[in-house]
């Protein structure tokens, strides 16, 4: 296991050299997958290792290291030596005077009446989560979108001032907290990165990476600690028993009689993801990957438990194959990364930066599931007309705004 570690690894450094040579910059659009995928799938299965036995196969472990180095190492290279034409919205940075405060507006009156329904709960964020996580979709993943959006607008503001700011970045990060997840303020932090390297082309050398890198770690260190009662000397240990995704994909690939979906799985969460339960009211509850959770783990959902199977639930579609699905997922990122960037040299603005975030991997719209490419291209175009709000021009010429190559 050592070795296919040191391998894997060695190929990850590879790829992250390669984007940062062709941007000049340490930190781009390739390190928040790395940063996520590197600890969860590589380091913390290792550590487990060395305190506990595990049962899983030689052919499980590298199947499953090969689909998460295929999904870093291939859109990094098509990146770095294929090039493409640009594409995304035309149109210069627009000034957005109010548009991030309207769209936090928005997020607070959407999430509302959570809030007021569970008012004795507003300390325990976490138990809010769990029971809106049925019923209540419509609100908690719209609201978590508009948070996303207004933080996207915030960086293309016209007017700033210290006291606004930071007053902007206390509501939203509350806000975040409050929808039980502490994943979207560490996406506010990607989206930031994004905008410094690709929009103010403003690079990170590699002195002041390692020094964001090394708070990040430690204020990620600070919160289990804190909030996970643990001593600093359990951390690693306590952290590779929570993180399970390589134990979790491995009990569908070393089944001995495992599934095969052919597809199913997949097709249901691009459907049933896309409709709320508000509208289809006999929408099943176990539909996707939440069928086959519930084939490995049947009490999950009493026990308030939702475990990722990762890419297990790919290979419960396709078998062996889902390597190749997983290559042209990651082949699909890497030109849309690819064409989206070579468009901000030209037309910087938040629409494309949408893009950009979609592209790197960073969750936008918090649904869980699905593929949301179609939606996400919408959503952008929205994004660049709010960066317009209120300066609406009623008489004059205005570049048009379209989706076009250049």
């Amino acid at each position: 296991m050592l070795l296919g570690l040191v391998i894997s690894l060695f190929l990850i450094v590879f790829a992250c050299w390669n984007v940062s040579r062709k941007d000049g910059s340490t930190l781009n659009w390739l390190t928040p997958t790395v940063v996520v995928t590197v600890p969860s799938i590589f380091i913390l299965p290792y550590i487990y290792t060395l305190y506990f036995s595990t049962a899983i196969s030689p052919y499980a472990q590298i199947y499953i290291s090969a689909c998460y180095v295929i999904g870093i190492l291939l859109p990094a290279l098509i990146y770095r030596w294929i090039s493409f034409p640009a594409l995304g919205w035309s149109g210069p940075r627009t000034p957005a005077r109010w548009a991030h405060w309207i769209v936090l507006a928005l997020a607070e009156l959407t999430y509302m009446p959570i809030l007021v329904e569970f008012r004795s709960q507003l300390l325990d964020p976490r138990a809010i989560y769990l029971q809106t996580r049925r019923g209540y979709g419509l609100t908690f993943y719209s609201s978590a979108l508009l948070l996303n959006i207004a933080a996207i607008l915030f960086f293309f503001r016209k007017s700033k001032s210290i006291a606004g700011d930071l007053l902007f970045w206390v509501i939203i990060s509350l806000s975040s907290l409050e929808h039980g997840s502490k994943d979207q303020l560490i996406a506010f932090f990607w989206i930031w990165i994004l905008y410094r390297v690709y929009v103010e082309k403003r690079p990170f050398r590699f002195m002041e990476a390692t020094r964001i890198v090394v708070l990040f770690v430690a204020v990620i260190i600070s919160i289990f600690v804190v909030f996970g009662n643990a001593q600093l000397s359990e951390f690693f240990k306590g952290l590779s028993v929570y993180d399970d995704y390589t134990r979790n994909a491995a009990i569908v690939i070393d089944d001995p009689d495992p599934p095969v979906y052919y597809g199913l799985l997949k097709a249901e969460d691009a459907i049933y993801s896309r409709v709320p339960r508000a509208i289809f009211a006999n929408k099943p509850t176990l539909f996707g990957q939440y069928k086959l959770i519930h084939r490995y783990f049947p009490n999950a959902a009493s026990e308030d438990y939702s475990p990722s199977l990762g890419v297990g639930s790919d290979y419960a579609d396709f078998g062996p194959l889902a390597f190749f699905f997983i290559a042209g997922y990651a082949a699909v990122n890497g030109i849309g990364c690819c064409v989206v960037i070579r468009k901000l040299r030209t037309d910087p603005n938040p629409g494309n930066l949408l893009l950009l975030v979609f592209f790197s991997g960073v969750q936008l719209i918090p649904i869980g599931v699905g593929y949301l490419l179609p939606e996400t291209v919408l959503l952008s175009w929205i994004v660049l007309k709010l960066s317009t709000f209120p300066a609406i021009r009623i008489i004059g010429r205005r570049r048009s705004v379209i989706l076009e190559g250049r």
